[in-house]
């Protein structure tokens, strides 16, 4: 894998989990929402 397909791979999943989050939120599950939320930040800086 190269390192151009990482840096791809690591930004989908910071939007899958960003929209995890989201869904979470809508579904009142706010601790999990806010945990899911701060680490698809932690990877899409």
């Amino acid at each position: 894998m190269t390192r151009e397909e990482h840096i791809n791979y690591w930004l989908e999943s910071a939007e899958h989990d960003l929209e995890t989050s989201e869904s979470l939120l809508n579904s009142e599950k706010y601790d999990w929402s806010l945990f899911i939320a701060h680490l698809s930040r932690l990877v899409g800086k």
